[in-house]
């Protein structure tokens, strides 16, 4: 076989074997993490074909009744009710790569097949990697950074570093001095609150001992009556705590009916919502997530697609990449929520 029709099979050979098993390998990626599978259960990754920006109108205001007598003029102002949040695409790529002596050694019928598995199976487990980093990166999104935007750009520690809840910072487009722009949080560790209105309670813990308190004073806080988060994300070690709580009390039980447990993940119950822990999460802390306003935003045209096959300049060596189009947007920080606790 000729070194080009050599080449040109196995690019073809490549291409079409991630396109037959290429759904498959989406939902075994966005399973393989606690935080891709809660959100992919909830139902948040939502489709956008293009688009320069992602936006989303955000309801803030509320009309102003009044009381007025005989003779009163009465007002005609127009509250402002809306804004836009928007959000620029984020994109992720890994490479495939060969080499012409891989490809020679493995080209006979018995090796090929086991030569792609072993390529994509590389790739397939770094994009695992890179998605548990995205999602659950604590470091603030920097300005330029082309990274996606985790859940804690969108529910940030704030009671640690009160700044970023100042106008120097922003989300969405939005400045985060607004306080319908903030979310509640709630610390056991310096004593101090952070001086917004919306972040109301200083936890004192040990979260040994006080645990189920805080986590029902944050769950009410941050729901208000209204919206009430949906999915609780936290450690290991402050998911061993909940299950000692559990043994106790038979309101506290283990789920063994959502999806999320048929994946293999450990899942309990808090309020009626699914409660798992991340080998990834911030140390000591837990997070409160509404996932009606937190979407996976995705293109379909660029979801884990392959590009074409490229040889770098003067080599043999082949490389095509996987890519996918992504952001991840919130956009009501208010029903959303972390506790964080000074030792566990």
């Amino acid at each position: 076989m000729a070194i080009p029709t050599l080449t040109e099979t196995l690019d073809d050979e490549f291409t079409s074997t991630w396109y037959q098993v290429r759904a498959e390998a989406i939902d075994n990626i966005l399973d393989a993490t606690p935080i891709t599978a809660l959100l992919k259960m909830k139902g948040a990754f939502e489709p956008q074909s293009g688009g320069r920006l992602i936006e989303r109108t955000i309801r803030y205001g509320q009309k102003t009744a009044f009381a007025f007598g005989q003779g009163d003029v009465l007002p005609v102002t127009e509250e402002q009710l809306e804004t836009v949040a928007f959000w620029e695409w984020a994109y992720l790529g890994v490479p495939v790569t060969r080499t012409f002596v891989l490809d020679q050694q493995n080209a006979g019928p018995d090796k090929i097949k086991s030569y792609l598995d072993r390529r994509l199976t590389a790739a397939r487990q770094a994009m695992v990697t890179k998605h548990e980093t995205v999602f659950m990166a604590e470091v603030i999104h920097a300005s330029g950074s082309k990274e996606p935007l985790s859940i804690f750009d969108y529910i940030p520690d704030n009671v640690t570093t009160a700044d970023y809840m100042t106008s120097g910072y922003s989300y969405g487009g939005i400045t985060r001095d607004n306080l319908w722009w903030q979310h509640a949080d709630f610390t056991a560790a310096d004593g101090r609150s952070t001086g917004h209105t919306n972040h109301v309670g200083v936890k004192a813990g040990p979260a040994q001992l006080t645990m189920l308190k805080d986590m029902t004073n944050a769950y009410n806080t941050c729901g208000r009556q209204l919206e009430y988060p949906d999915m609780i994300l936290t450690t290991q070690a402050a998911f061993e705590i909940y299950q000692e709580f559990a043994v106790a009390k038979e309101q506290l039980v283990r789920d063994e009916t959502t999806r999320l447990a048929d994946l293999g993940y450990e899942v309990m119950r808090f309020m009626g919502k699914p409660i798992t822990w991340s080998p990834s999460m911030t140390p000591g802390q837990m997070v409160m997530l509404n996932s009606n306003y937190f979407d996976v935003v995705y293109d379909p045209a660029v979801w884990f697609d392959m590009t074409p096959w490229e040889s770098p300049e003067r080599q043999l060596d082949r490389v095509a990449y996987i890519v996918s189009a992504i952001q991840n947007v919130g956009y009501n920080p208010r029903f959303n929520c972390r506790i964080k606790w000074a030792s566990i």
